[in-house]
């Protein structure tokens, strides 16, 4: 099994995954739009939602393969899958975020913007060195959907292989 891009096929089929919901977070109801990652793990036909603990409740979409064992009460079997495909988990999932939006953890380490053609910056962006909001925190880069992992994370399945299927069946159907 190997890593790859996700197609731009799979991003127009996984749009309804990605718009903006309601969720709850330790009862707090909270409007969220899933982040979805261009990695996808093997033949990507499971969906998987990905939340650190300091990002929550907001949290990525991932590809995964559709043998991948989702099961948060049990992380042995996720993590020697992952680790006979893909390398070590979480951290192959969180590199393939970081390698996509950065890393807000390493701002203050002077993470280097200029090497990142997709900087969301604002004052970079605006051709200002980046480097002068750091201090402040002022840096879109510190915030989602940037990497900030520093206390764990969480998985569920947010769509089985079932229901991928019938989700780009439909898509079929439309055209």
């Amino acid at each position: 099994m190997n890593e790859r891009k996700i197609t731009d096929k799979e991003i127009e089929l996984l749009r309804p995954y990605t718009k903006k919901r309601k969720v709850l977070h330790w009862g707090k109801p909270s409007m969220v739009t899933p982040c979805l990652i261009n990695t996808v793990f093997g033949n990507g036909k499971q969906l998987m939602g990905f939340q650190t603990l300091n990002n929550r409740p907001k949290y990525y979409l991932v590809l995964v393969d559709s043998k991948t064992p989702i099961d948060n009460n049990n992380d042995d079997a996720l993590d020697e899958f992952f680790e006979k495909h893909f390398g070590i988990f979480p951290d192959v999932i969180y590199q393939a975020i970081e390698e996509e939006y950065g890393n807000a953890n390493d701002i203050e380490n002077g993470y280097d913007h200029e090497n990142n053609n997709n900087s969301p910056c604002r004052k970079f962006n605006k051709g200002a060195d980046c480097c002068q909001c750091d201090k402040e925190y002022d840096c879109k880069w510190t915030k989602w959907p940037a990497l900030n992992c520093d206390c764990g994370c969480s998985w569920w399945q947010e769509a089985s292989t079932k229901e991928l299927k019938k989700c780009f069946q439909k898509h079929k159907e439309r055209k």
